[in-house]
């Protein structure tokens, strides 16, 4: 229903409160999937051996390593010169190849962002030492499903919601960027743009149906 609705909105130029009503609402949809799969997350934490969990620590280790030599540990030419790809590596999946005014919107919007990549980072840090611990403490009791289920549940809503008010904050800046940003990006595209965007999102809608009926 969500991606129909916007399927219809695409054809006209998008308000920034258009866009983060759309934002939203697919975060409330995605809520409603976690919550209906904590049975299966809670099941799957308690069976996970300390060995596993020593795996994903590393794991954690290697992502982290890589994640902050492509992203922290560049100078803001290259910093943006990245995100200029990544942003409009998404767009063209979506409505084909940029032209000349979407790349100059899209360039002003990341000169114009608040996003810092060490802010980031720190919260990826923390939300990964978060969930080990969590998952440490499962497994000293993996038959307490209650315990486990409890512990689970507050690492969810604190992936969700950071404890640090801080960093809440500077999420919603970069939603609010990021709604008048796409905004400004989509109001560029030409006509053939927009009905190639219509496209995608119709792709995306049989794909969600084929999964329903399964």
């Amino acid at each position: 229903d969500l991606l129909q609705k916007v399927q219809q909105q695409l054809p006209s130029t998008l308000s920034r409160e258009q866009v983060c009503s759309t934002y939203d609402t697919a975060r409330t949809q995605i809520d409603k999937v976690i919550a209906q799969a904590e049975p299966q997350l809670v099941w799957l934490a308690t069976t996970l051996t300390n060995g596993q969990i020593s795996h994903l620590q590393r794991k954690q280790a290697d992502s982290n390593a890589d994640w902050k030599k492509e992203w922290v540990d560049v100078t803001p030419d290259k910093l943006r010169e990245l995100r200029f790809k990544q942003l409009s590596t998404r767009a063209e999946t979506f409505y084909g190849t940029l032209e000349a005014p979407q790349k100059a919107a899209l360039t002003t919007f990341i000169a114009q962002s608040s996003f810092e990549p060490q802010r980031t980072y720190a919260e990826r840090l923390r939300r990964q030492k978060d969930l080990v611990e969590v998952l440490q403490k499962i497994a000293k009791d993996r038959t307490n499903t209650e315990q486990a289920r409890t512990l689970v549940r507050g690492y969810l809503a604190r992936f969700n919601a950071s404890p640090d008010v801080a960093y809440q904050r500077y999420v919603e800046t970069l939603v609010t960027e990021g709604c008048e940003g796409l905004a400004r990006v989509h109001n560029t595209m030409t006509t053939a743009q927009r009905v190639k965007a219509v496209q995608s999102l119709q792709g995306y809608s049989q794909d969600f149906l084929l999964l329903a009926g399964r």
